[in-house]
């Protein structure tokens, strides 16, 4: 069946750019995940931890890494190959819970590709002048957002909050709407797992801060009252701190 590692820090599991077959379970210990910019070299985009998933998606389409993965201390991890992927969901309950909550998260991420994409071929003047857009303007939010350049939001209240691996697990069979951008934060956290959202009153766009524990920042103000109109065209919110690492770009039709 799969192989159980304990590697030592600095390992790299992942190099981003690089092909890989294997998924990893982590099992002790956590790992890094982070991208390299020409300009401000390796940025962090998330760690993870027990019971999280990496590397699954070269299970199915061996593709190239967008992220280089290291271990963070040492780090115990059960290994999946294509070979061992099937008997691994058939016999182990705990990795068949995580790699299908891993792909899961991955299905929603195309299936907004696909409606975005959709959206931009239909007409680019739309998405441009008639859409409120989401954009990332920092690594760790453009890693909140898939990568994607742009996320059109058509759905109100729009939640933005921290990723949690019970509230994943939980969504499965909970009513409840899950966030439609969770970011992956690390300890000490800046962000809230329902931390703001974004929403139509009136004719108009705003901001509102879901109770959040450390706030949110719009164009440069924390948010009295708990929300706060936006101006047309470009908006910057800071969730957590007025110079958070998650930063994003909200522009409102004019």
């Amino acid at each position: 069946m799969s192989e159980i590692k304990v590697v030592p820090d600095g390992t790299i599991f992942l190099k981003e750019g690089k092909n890989n077959n294997t998924a990893y379970v982590i099992l002790n210990g956590k790992v890094a995940v982070t991208r390299h910019s020409p300009q401000t070299g390796d940025i962090l985009l998330a760690e993870l931890s027990k019971d999280d998933v990496f590397g699954e998606m070269s299970l199915i389409d061996n593709t190239q890494c967008s992220a280089t993965v290291t271990a963070v201390g040492e780090v115990e991890v059960q290994v999946l190959t294509k070979d061992n992927f099937i008997s691994s969901l058939q016999k182990d309950e705990d990795a068949m819970a995580s790699i299908m909550g891993s792909l899961f998260h991955r299905i929603r991420t195309m299936n907004m590709q696909v409606l975005n994409l959709e959206k931009q071929l239909s007409t680019t003047d739309m998405l441009i002048n008639h859409n409120l857009l989401l954009k990332g303007v920092t690594e760790p939010a453009k890693h909140a957002l898939y990568d994607m350049k742009a996320l059109v939001i058509d759905d109100f209240p729009y939640r933005i909050g921290r990723w949690s691996k019970k509230q994943t697990k939980r969504s499965w069979f909970s009513k409840k709407t899950p966030n439609h951008v969770s970011i992956r934060d690390i300890p000490p956290y800046l962000t809230s797992r329902e931390h703001c959202a974004i929403e139509k009153k009136a004719g108009s766009v705003v901001v509102t801060d879901l109770d959040s524990r450390l706030g949110t920042w719009v164009n440069g103000k924390r948010l009295k009252g708990s929300k706060e109109k936006l101006q047309p065209g470009s908006n910057i919110i800071h969730i957590g701190a007025k110079q958070s690492q998650f930063a994003f770009e909200i522009i409102v039709p004019s």
